[in-house]
């Protein structure tokens, strides 16, 4: 057992005489202690005070300790000391100790512990190299999934027009919820009125019987939406985390294609590679050709680490953009310390253009794809680790679909 471990479990038992200790003197129940006695979601009564109850099952819960243990310390040091103030401060310093300490050991558990290492599960399997699917075959399988789901599309290969019929059925797919109880990010009901001007924004009256498609490439990170509005609405009071209008989030430089504006001219209703949404007309730039989607080149970066940096120079490190795990990106040149690749900008006129930045060699990056085995599919999965989850990717968070994309 290392040091900080043993530091930890002395540390563990003070705390735990300490409440013991309260809970078998008897002593003002203010609210602050009885919240303080029911650590562990214990019942608690008036008598619990009086002796008769013990704190029991302490331990339980144990990242219940830090929410409060600041109380037990006040209520021991206020209560077991002739100078209860200057004992009070004993008491914080004390305080700032443990939880220095108990934290240091908490990373100290996470860092060395092997079940939390990626080798740990690798070493365990009799063939981690082997591929479980050849290229060949990872190709085959991606094509089929575009053959079964509609919502997917190779953007470069879409045609040029969609239909009246078929692009009203895309926008009326998720029909607006006007006959449920809503809630917007306060808490409050979304009245009714909201939903009547976000079905007129949506613009279906000036649907054509031939929509031309207008392609493009995204520049900056945006939200793919359900409407076109920014407003969160969820289903409960409570539920204000999962946002019902959000379908899910593009990084650059993923290509897109025009189905529809709406009435204001502030969104468009876009199909992407996975999914059709309305998504902010702002964060794409526009191509006259869809050739331009794509740069030409010969060789293409893919991101595998969680998020990987890329610069607008190497003097300065302005960072152009910061993208996920998955980002395809195109080599233009490489120097000793650097890669150069293209990435999409927006100029005056709202048009494409490809500009050069930079990706430190040190990155976790691999040239090309990986090869689809069992140590990297752990590898990768590994780097994820302890990631914040975020509903449909907002606020720049990854859902459940990017982190196994």
């Amino acid at each position: 057992m290392s040091l900080l471990s043993r530091i930890n479990l002395i540390l563990l038992e003070f705390v735990f005489i300490v409440c013991y200790h309260i809970s078998m003197n008897p002593v003002r129940s203010s609210p602050v202690e009885k919240r303080f006695a029911s650590i562990g979601n214990l019942p608690l009564s008036e008598e619990a005070f009086n002796g008769e109850n013990p704190v029991r099952n302490f331990f339980k819960t144990y990242s219940n300790l830090l929410d409060d243990v600041t109380d037990g310390v006040k209520i021991f040091f206020s209560h077991h000391s002739p100078i209860a103030s200057h004992s009070l401060k004993i008491g914080k310093i004390v305080l700032f100790i443990i939880i220095f300490l108990l934290s240091c050991s908490w990373i100290e558990a996470s860092t060395y512990s092997p079940v939390y290492k990626a080798g740990f599960w690798i070493q365990r399997l009799a063939n981690p190299d082997e591929p479980i699917l050849a290229p060949t075959q990872i190709e085959e399988l991606n094509e089929s999934i575009l053959d079964e789901n509609d919502q997917m599309a190779d953007v470069t290969g879409l045609e040029n027009t969609v239909s009246k019929q078929n692009l009203v059925e895309w926008l009326l797919k998720d029909p607006i919820p006007q006959d449920k109880k809503m809630f917007d990010k306060k808490g409050r009901t979304v009245k009714e009125v909201f939903f009547k001007e976000l079905f007129d924004n949506m613009n279906i009256e000036e649907v054509k019987e031939a929509n031309d498609l207008i392609f493009g490439v995204v520049v900056k990170r945006t939200d793919i939406r359900a409407f076109p509005t920014e407003e969160s609405v969820s289903k409960s009071p409570s539920a204000k985390d999962f946002d019902a209008f959000q379908y899910s989030s593009l990084y650059p430089p993923q290509p897109v294609a025009l189905l529809h504006k709406s009435k204001d001219g502030r969104w468009g209703f876009f199909q992407t590679p996975f999914v059709r949404g309305w998504i902010k007309i702002d964060n794409i730039a526009w191509v006259d050709n869809r050739n331009e989607i794509s740069p030409h080149a010969n060789c293409s970066l893919v991101v595998t680490g969680n998020r990987v940096k890329i610069f607008k120079s190497k003097k300065n490190k302005t960072v152009a953009a910061t993208v996920p795990m998955g980002t395809v990106l195109t080599v233009q040149s490489e120097d000793k310390n650097y890669w150069i690749v293209k990435f999409p900008e927006k100029d005056k006129e709202g048009h494409l253009q490809w500009i050069d930045t930079y990706i430190g060699k040190k990155a976790d990056i691999h040239i090309g794809p990986l090869a689809y085995t069992k140590r990297n599919v752990i590898k990768q999965a590994f780097k994820l680790l302890g990631e914040r989850y975020g509903w449909g990717g907002r606020n720049g968070l990854r859902d459940c679909s990017s982190s196994a994309s």
